[in-house]
Protein backbone atom coordinates (compact mmCIF):
# COMPACT_ATOMS: atom_id res chain seq x y z
CA UNK A 1 0.00 0.00 0.00
CA UNK A 2 1.34 3.50 -0.57
CA UNK A 3 2.47 6.05 2.05
CA UNK A 4 -0.72 8.37 0.96
CA UNK A 5 -3.27 5.56 1.79
CA UNK A 6 -1.48 5.14 5.72
CA UNK A 7 -1.41 8.85 5.88
CA UNK A 8 -4.82 9.26 4.72
CA UNK A 9 -6.38 6.44 7.74
CA UNK A 10 -4.07 8.72 10.20
CA UNK A 11 -5.69 11.41 8.97
CA UNK A 12 -9.37 10.30 9.02
CA UNK A 13 -8.61 9.26 12.47
CA UNK A 14 -7.21 12.44 13.91
CA UNK A 15 -9.65 15.12 12.21
CA UNK A 16 -11.44 15.74 15.75
CA UNK A 17 -8.00 17.02 17.29
CA UNK A 18 -7.84 20.19 18.42
CA UNK A 19 -4.15 20.23 19.09
CA UNK A 20 -2.23 22.66 16.87
CA UNK A 21 -0.03 26.13 16.79
CA UNK A 22 -1.64 29.28 17.09
CA UNK A 23 -0.10 32.73 16.07
CA UNK A 24 -1.83 35.61 17.91
CA UNK A 25 -0.75 38.11 15.98
CA UNK A 26 -2.15 41.78 16.88
CA UNK A 27 -4.65 41.70 13.90
CA UNK A 28 -6.23 39.29 16.05
CA UNK A 29 -7.75 42.28 18.70
CA UNK A 30 -10.62 43.83 18.39
CA UNK A 31 -10.93 47.24 20.38
CA UNK A 32 -8.38 45.48 22.70
CA UNK A 33 -10.44 42.14 22.90
CA UNK A 34 -9.09 38.89 21.49
CA UNK A 35 -11.31 37.13 18.79
CA UNK A 36 -10.21 33.70 18.33
CA UNK A 37 -11.64 33.36 14.84
CA UNK A 38 -8.87 35.44 13.86
CA UNK A 39 -5.98 33.84 15.15
CA UNK A 40 -4.01 31.82 12.14
CA UNK A 41 -3.54 27.63 13.34
CA UNK A 42 -1.56 25.20 12.27
CA UNK A 43 -3.48 21.83 13.34
CA UNK A 44 -2.25 18.28 13.65
CA UNK A 45 -5.11 17.23 11.13
CA UNK A 46 -4.09 19.63 8.68
CA UNK A 47 -0.38 18.54 8.63
CA UNK A 48 -1.41 15.30 8.04
CA UNK A 49 -3.50 15.99 5.57
CA UNK A 50 -0.92 18.02 3.87
CA UNK A 51 1.48 15.08 4.28
CA UNK A 52 -1.24 12.63 2.17
CA UNK A 53 -1.66 15.41 -0.42
CA UNK A 54 2.12 15.67 -0.69
CA UNK A 55 3.23 11.80 -1.12
CA UNK A 56 0.19 11.56 -3.48
CA UNK A 57 1.32 13.92 -5.99
CA UNK A 58 5.34 12.93 -5.29
CA UNK A 59 3.57 9.50 -6.99
CA UNK A 60 2.16 11.42 -10.35
CA UNK A 61 4.19 11.71 -13.08
CA UNK A 62 2.69 14.98 -14.29
CA UNK A 63 0.72 15.81 -11.29
CA UNK A 64 -0.59 19.30 -12.72
CA UNK A 65 -2.01 17.68 -16.51
CA UNK A 66 -3.38 14.86 -14.00
CA UNK A 67 -5.58 17.69 -11.35
CA UNK A 68 -6.14 19.16 -14.79
CA UNK A 69 -8.01 16.34 -16.11
CA UNK A 70 -9.53 15.20 -12.67
CA UNK A 71 -11.00 18.44 -13.19
CA UNK A 72 -12.17 19.07 -16.36
CA UNK A 73 -13.64 15.66 -15.83
CA UNK A 74 -15.98 16.68 -13.24
CA UNK A 75 -18.45 19.68 -13.55
CA UNK A 76 -18.26 19.73 -9.42
CA UNK A 77 -15.10 20.43 -9.41
CA UNK A 78 -14.72 23.14 -12.02
CA UNK A 79 -17.12 24.90 -10.18
CA UNK A 80 -15.10 24.63 -7.12
CA UNK A 81 -12.19 26.20 -8.85
CA UNK A 82 -14.35 29.16 -9.63
CA UNK A 83 -14.97 29.31 -5.88
CA UNK A 84 -11.98 29.85 -5.51
CA UNK A 85 -10.98 31.72 -8.20
CA UNK A 86 -13.73 34.09 -6.31
CA UNK A 87 -12.49 33.79 -3.07
CA UNK A 88 -8.92 35.04 -3.96
CA UNK A 89 -10.04 38.00 -5.18
CA UNK A 90 -12.04 38.56 -2.14
CA UNK A 91 -9.09 37.81 -0.41
CA UNK A 92 -7.29 40.66 -1.82
CA UNK A 93 -9.86 43.25 -0.96
CA UNK A 94 -9.57 41.92 2.70
CA UNK A 95 -8.76 44.88 5.15
CA UNK A 96 -7.28 42.09 7.61
CA UNK A 97 -5.12 40.04 5.00
CA UNK A 98 -3.43 37.52 7.29
CA UNK A 99 -6.71 36.17 8.79
CA UNK A 100 -7.93 35.94 4.81
CA UNK A 101 -4.67 34.39 3.47
CA UNK A 102 -5.15 31.67 6.32
CA UNK A 103 -8.27 30.89 6.31
CA UNK A 104 -7.80 31.08 1.70
CA UNK A 105 -4.42 28.91 2.34
CA UNK A 106 -6.79 26.21 4.09
CA UNK A 107 -9.62 25.99 2.13
CA UNK A 108 -7.06 25.18 -0.78
CA UNK A 109 -6.05 22.01 1.75
CA UNK A 110 -9.33 20.91 2.02
CA UNK A 111 -10.28 21.40 -1.69
CA UNK A 112 -7.33 19.49 -2.85
CA UNK A 113 -8.17 16.62 -0.31
CA UNK A 114 -11.84 16.41 -1.75
CA UNK A 115 -10.00 15.72 -5.18
CA UNK A 116 -7.69 13.04 -3.86
CA UNK A 117 -10.14 11.40 -2.49
CA UNK A 118 -11.87 12.02 -5.98
CA UNK A 119 -8.96 10.39 -7.50
CA UNK A 120 -7.55 7.74 -5.07
CA UNK A 121 -10.16 6.35 -2.62
CA UNK A 122 -11.21 2.69 -3.17
CA UNK A 123 -14.75 1.79 -2.07
CA UNK A 124 -14.74 -1.54 -1.81
CA UNK A 125 -11.80 -1.66 0.55
CA UNK A 126 -11.32 1.67 2.03
CA UNK A 127 -14.92 2.70 2.95
CA UNK A 128 -14.91 -0.11 5.24
CA UNK A 129 -11.33 0.26 6.85
CA UNK A 130 -12.79 4.08 7.59
CA UNK A 131 -15.73 2.94 9.47
CA UNK A 132 -13.59 1.22 11.85
CA UNK A 133 -11.72 4.31 12.29
CA UNK A 134 -14.72 6.25 12.91
CA UNK A 135 -15.61 3.74 15.36
CA UNK A 136 -12.40 4.14 17.48
CA UNK A 137 -12.68 7.65 16.99
CA UNK A 138 -16.08 8.14 18.08
CA UNK A 139 -15.66 5.40 21.20
CA UNK A 140 -13.06 7.51 22.68
CA UNK A 141 -14.60 11.50 21.84
CA UNK A 142 -17.68 9.77 23.82
CA UNK A 143 -15.48 8.36 26.43
CA UNK A 144 -13.67 11.59 27.19
CA UNK A 145 -17.58 13.41 27.05
CA UNK A 146 -19.15 10.69 29.69
CA UNK A 147 -16.09 11.84 31.84
CA UNK A 148 -16.49 15.82 30.80
CA UNK A 149 -20.03 15.36 31.74
CA UNK A 150 -19.37 13.53 35.23
CA UNK A 151 -16.83 15.88 35.96
CA UNK A 152 -18.38 19.34 34.60
CA UNK A 153 -15.37 20.90 33.03
CA UNK A 154 -12.71 19.50 30.90
CA UNK A 155 -11.02 15.62 31.98
CA UNK A 156 -7.39 16.49 31.49
CA UNK A 157 -7.57 20.29 31.99
CA UNK A 158 -4.51 20.66 30.09
CA UNK A 159 -4.21 21.79 26.04
CA UNK A 160 -1.81 20.19 25.09
CA UNK A 161 -3.41 16.11 25.38
CA UNK A 162 -5.30 16.35 22.22
CA UNK A 163 -6.29 19.79 22.25
CA UNK A 164 -8.75 19.23 25.07
CA UNK A 165 -10.31 22.87 26.04
CA UNK A 166 -9.60 23.66 29.86
CA UNK A 167 -12.93 24.70 31.08
CA UNK A 168 -14.93 24.46 34.82
CA UNK A 169 -18.05 25.84 35.77
CA UNK A 170 -16.72 29.13 36.70
CA UNK A 171 -14.99 29.59 32.82
CA UNK A 172 -16.32 32.95 31.56
CA UNK A 173 -18.73 32.65 29.08
CA UNK A 174 -18.62 28.71 28.84
CA UNK A 175 -22.30 27.02 27.60
CA UNK A 176 -24.73 26.44 30.29
CA UNK A 177 -28.10 24.63 29.76
CA UNK A 178 -30.87 23.48 31.68
CA UNK A 179 -31.12 19.69 32.02
CA UNK A 180 -34.58 18.46 33.68
CA UNK A 181 -34.28 21.85 35.83
CA UNK A 182 -30.30 21.18 36.91
CA UNK A 183 -27.60 23.61 35.32
CA UNK A 184 -25.15 21.27 33.24
CA UNK A 185 -22.10 21.85 31.13
CA UNK A 186 -22.82 19.91 28.07
CA UNK A 187 -19.86 18.00 26.71
CA UNK A 188 -16.95 19.24 24.01
CA UNK A 189 -15.22 16.50 24.06
CA UNK A 190 -12.25 17.68 21.80
CA UNK A 191 -14.50 20.35 20.22
CA UNK A 192 -14.36 24.24 20.90
CA UNK A 193 -18.23 23.86 21.50
CA UNK A 194 -21.01 21.23 22.12
CA UNK A 195 -22.68 22.07 18.92
CA UNK A 196 -19.85 21.41 16.51
CA UNK A 197 -19.01 18.07 18.77
CA UNK A 198 -23.17 17.05 18.28
CA UNK A 199 -22.86 18.07 14.94
CA UNK A 200 -19.66 16.01 14.23
CA UNK A 201 -21.74 13.28 16.05
CA UNK A 202 -24.89 13.48 13.87
CA UNK A 203 -22.98 12.65 10.98
CA UNK A 204 -20.54 9.74 11.27
CA UNK A 205 -23.16 8.08 13.80
CA UNK A 206 -25.42 8.31 10.49
CA UNK A 207 -22.49 6.60 8.88
CA UNK A 208 -21.97 3.82 11.24
CA UNK A 209 -25.99 2.87 11.11
CA UNK A 210 -26.17 2.80 7.56
CA UNK A 211 -23.61 0.29 7.83
CA UNK A 212 -25.60 -1.72 9.89
CA UNK A 213 -28.08 -1.10 6.97
CA UNK A 214 -26.23 -3.08 4.53
CA UNK A 215 -26.54 -6.53 5.74
CA UNK A 216 -23.37 -6.43 7.75
CA UNK A 217 -23.33 -7.80 11.46
CA UNK A 218 -22.23 -5.07 13.38
CA UNK A 219 -19.10 -5.47 15.56
CA UNK A 220 -18.61 -5.36 19.34
CA UNK A 221 -16.33 -2.33 18.36
CA UNK A 222 -19.28 -0.32 15.91
CA UNK A 223 -22.40 -1.08 18.28
CA UNK A 224 -20.55 -0.16 21.45
CA UNK A 225 -19.51 3.24 19.50
CA UNK A 226 -23.07 3.73 18.07
CA UNK A 227 -24.77 3.24 21.31
CA UNK A 228 -21.72 5.85 23.31
CA UNK A 229 -22.23 7.98 20.60
CA UNK A 230 -25.77 8.17 20.23
CA UNK A 231 -25.87 9.26 24.12
CA UNK A 232 -22.88 11.69 24.05
CA UNK A 233 -24.96 13.26 20.92
CA UNK A 234 -27.76 13.17 23.43
CA UNK A 235 -25.72 14.84 26.04
CA UNK A 236 -24.60 17.59 23.98
CA UNK A 237 -27.90 19.25 24.14
CA UNK A 238 -27.53 20.76 20.81
CA UNK A 239 -31.57 20.59 19.34
CA UNK A 240 -30.22 21.04 15.67
CA UNK A 241 -27.44 17.90 16.00
CA UNK A 242 -30.47 16.03 17.06
CA UNK A 243 -32.81 17.10 14.76
CA UNK A 244 -29.69 16.40 12.10
CA UNK A 245 -29.45 12.82 13.27
CA UNK A 246 -32.54 12.02 13.60
CA UNK A 247 -33.82 12.93 9.73
CA UNK A 248 -30.47 11.01 8.96
CA UNK A 249 -31.38 7.87 10.35
CA UNK A 250 -35.21 8.03 8.97
CA UNK A 251 -33.33 8.76 5.12
CA UNK A 252 -31.32 6.09 5.56
CA UNK A 253 -34.28 3.80 6.49
CA UNK A 254 -36.17 4.82 3.89
CA UNK A 255 -33.01 5.41 1.05
CA UNK A 256 -33.33 2.28 -0.56
CA UNK A 257 -37.32 2.12 -0.89
CA UNK A 258 -37.27 5.36 -2.93
CA UNK A 259 -34.34 5.01 -5.05
CA UNK A 260 -34.20 7.75 -7.49
CA UNK A 261 -37.19 9.45 -6.41
CA UNK A 262 -34.68 9.86 -3.32
CA UNK A 263 -32.08 11.87 -4.93
CA UNK A 264 -34.86 14.51 -6.32
CA UNK A 265 -36.41 14.68 -2.82
CA UNK A 266 -32.94 15.44 -1.32
CA UNK A 267 -32.22 17.96 -3.85
CA UNK A 268 -35.74 19.87 -3.14
CA UNK A 269 -35.67 19.68 0.36
CA UNK A 270 -31.55 20.77 0.62
CA UNK A 271 -33.12 23.98 -0.99
CA UNK A 272 -35.83 24.61 1.04
CA UNK A 273 -34.00 24.27 4.07
CA UNK A 274 -31.36 26.80 2.41
CA UNK A 275 -33.66 29.64 1.70
CA UNK A 276 -35.47 29.14 5.11
CA UNK A 277 -32.08 29.19 6.95
CA UNK A 278 -32.40 33.20 5.84
CA UNK A 279 -35.09 33.82 7.47
CA UNK A 280 -33.58 33.82 10.88
CA UNK A 281 -33.68 37.19 10.14
CA UNK A 282 -37.21 37.64 11.27
CA UNK A 283 -36.97 35.79 14.48
CA UNK A 284 -35.51 39.37 16.10
CA UNK A 285 -39.04 40.04 18.26
CA UNK A 286 -39.36 35.95 19.12
CA UNK A 287 -38.31 36.20 23.03
CA UNK A 288 -35.45 33.60 22.88
CA UNK A 289 -32.19 34.93 23.50
CA UNK A 290 -30.35 32.42 21.00
CA UNK A 291 -33.03 33.25 18.30
CA UNK A 292 -32.83 37.17 18.57
CA UNK A 293 -29.03 36.90 18.69
CA UNK A 294 -29.12 34.72 15.23
CA UNK A 295 -31.44 37.03 14.22
CA UNK A 296 -28.99 40.39 14.87
CA UNK A 297 -25.89 38.68 13.43
CA UNK A 298 -27.93 37.95 10.31
CA UNK A 299 -28.80 41.46 9.90
CA UNK A 300 -25.56 42.47 10.31
CA UNK A 301 -23.99 40.30 7.77
CA UNK A 302 -26.73 41.58 5.25
CA UNK A 303 -25.74 44.67 5.31
CA UNK A 304 -22.12 43.89 5.04
CA UNK A 305 -23.22 42.16 1.92
CA UNK A 306 -25.26 45.23 0.95
CA UNK A 307 -22.14 47.27 1.21
CA UNK A 308 -19.59 44.90 -0.88
CA UNK A 309 -21.80 42.67 -2.61
CA UNK A 310 -19.73 41.68 -5.47
CA UNK A 311 -16.30 39.98 -3.30
CA UNK A 312 -17.91 40.75 0.46
CA UNK A 313 -15.83 43.02 3.36
CA UNK A 314 -13.03 40.62 3.59
CA UNK A 315 -12.43 36.47 3.50
CA UNK A 316 -12.86 35.58 7.38
CA UNK A 317 -12.58 39.38 8.50
CA UNK A 318 -16.28 39.53 9.32
CA UNK A 319 -15.83 39.27 13.44
CA UNK A 320 -13.53 42.19 13.34
CA UNK A 321 -16.25 44.23 11.70
CA UNK A 322 -19.12 42.83 13.18
CA UNK A 323 -19.27 45.14 16.12
CA UNK A 324 -19.56 47.88 13.75
CA UNK A 325 -22.61 46.46 11.75
CA UNK A 326 -24.69 45.83 15.06
CA UNK A 327 -24.97 49.60 15.87
CA UNK A 328 -28.68 49.52 15.73
CA UNK A 329 -28.62 46.45 17.38
CA UNK A 330 -30.15 46.41 21.35
CA UNK A 331 -28.54 42.84 21.83
CA UNK A 332 -24.42 42.95 23.57
CA UNK A 333 -22.15 42.87 21.08
CA UNK A 334 -20.99 39.39 19.76
CA UNK A 335 -18.57 39.32 17.57
CA UNK A 336 -18.54 35.88 16.39
CA UNK A 337 -19.56 34.96 12.51
CA UNK A 338 -23.40 35.01 11.28
CA UNK A 339 -24.96 31.76 12.06
CA UNK A 340 -25.36 30.03 8.56
CA UNK A 341 -22.38 29.53 6.12
CA UNK A 342 -24.21 30.96 2.94
CA UNK A 343 -24.92 34.22 4.87
CA UNK A 344 -21.26 34.20 5.84
CA UNK A 345 -19.90 33.18 2.22
CA UNK A 346 -22.14 36.13 1.27
CA UNK A 347 -21.20 39.04 3.60
CA UNK A 348 -17.66 37.63 4.09
CA UNK A 349 -16.76 36.58 -0.15
CA UNK A 350 -19.75 38.09 -2.03
CA UNK A 351 -22.20 36.66 -4.03
CA UNK A 352 -19.82 35.14 -7.26
CA UNK A 353 -17.97 33.02 -4.35
CA UNK A 354 -21.31 32.53 -2.60
CA UNK A 355 -23.40 31.36 -6.42
CA UNK A 356 -20.26 29.13 -7.26
CA UNK A 357 -20.47 27.74 -3.91
CA UNK A 358 -23.77 26.93 -4.34
CA UNK A 359 -23.63 25.27 -7.83
CA UNK A 360 -20.89 23.13 -6.09
CA UNK A 361 -23.36 21.81 -4.24
CA UNK A 362 -26.33 21.57 -6.16
CA UNK A 363 -24.11 19.55 -9.14
CA UNK A 364 -22.99 17.32 -6.22
CA UNK A 365 -26.73 16.52 -5.32
CA UNK A 366 -28.13 16.27 -9.00
CA UNK A 367 -25.21 13.74 -9.80
CA UNK A 368 -26.34 10.42 -11.25
CA UNK A 369 -25.64 6.85 -10.18
CA UNK A 370 -25.85 5.62 -6.84
CA UNK A 371 -26.07 8.30 -4.04
CA UNK A 372 -27.67 7.42 -1.44
CA UNK A 373 -25.73 7.76 2.20
CA UNK A 374 -23.49 10.75 0.85
CA UNK A 375 -26.90 12.42 -0.56
CA UNK A 376 -28.45 12.36 3.58
CA UNK A 377 -25.09 13.48 4.89
CA UNK A 378 -25.31 16.93 2.41
CA UNK A 379 -28.70 17.50 3.23
CA UNK A 380 -27.66 17.44 7.24
CA UNK A 381 -24.61 19.69 6.03
CA UNK A 382 -27.04 21.98 4.96
CA UNK A 383 -29.54 21.67 7.59
CA UNK A 384 -26.42 22.53 10.03
CA UNK A 385 -24.87 24.56 7.96
CA UNK A 386 -27.94 26.76 7.91
CA UNK A 387 -27.81 27.38 11.75
CA UNK A 388 -24.20 27.59 12.54
CA UNK A 389 -21.33 28.40 10.89
CA UNK A 390 -18.55 25.81 12.54
CA UNK A 391 -18.27 24.04 8.55
CA UNK A 392 -16.57 26.58 7.89
CA UNK A 393 -14.73 28.20 10.65
CA UNK A 394 -13.89 24.92 12.62
CA UNK A 395 -11.42 22.77 11.52
CA UNK A 396 -12.89 19.49 12.57
CA UNK A 397 -15.98 19.87 11.03
CA UNK A 398 -14.72 21.92 7.91
CA UNK A 399 -12.70 18.78 7.37
CA UNK A 400 -15.52 16.22 7.68
CA UNK A 401 -17.32 18.49 5.09
CA UNK A 402 -14.83 18.38 2.51
CA UNK A 403 -14.14 14.75 2.85
CA UNK A 404 -18.17 14.18 2.42
CA UNK A 405 -18.20 16.31 -0.95
CA UNK A 406 -15.01 13.73 -1.97
CA UNK A 407 -16.47 10.52 -1.23
CA UNK A 408 -19.93 12.10 -2.90
CA UNK A 409 -17.77 12.61 -5.94
CA UNK A 410 -17.18 8.74 -6.06
CA UNK A 411 -21.26 8.18 -6.67
CA UNK A 412 -21.10 5.51 -4.07
CA UNK A 413 -23.97 3.92 -1.60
Amino acid sequence: MRIHKYLLYLSILLIPVNLGKHFVLSEAYVNGRLIDYLVPAVFLPDILIVLTLLFWILGIKNPLKHLWLLISSEVSLTFGVLFLAAMFFAVLGSPMIVPAVYFFVRLIIYFLFCIYLFDTFDVKNDFEVVLKILSIQVLFLSLLAFGQWIKQGSVFNNYLVLGEQPYGYSTQNIIKENFFGVTKIPPHSLFRHPNAFGGYLSIVLVWLFYSFRKGRSPSILSLGAFLAGTISLFLTLSYMAWASFVFGLIAVFLLEKLNVTFRKILFLLSLLILISGFSLVFFEKIPIVSLQRRSDLMSASFSMFVEKPLFGIGVNNSTALMEKAQVDSNMARFPQPVHNIFMLLLAESGVLATLFFLLFLGTLSLKKGKFYLLGVTLVQIILLSSVDHYFLTAHQTSALMWLTFGLALIQFY
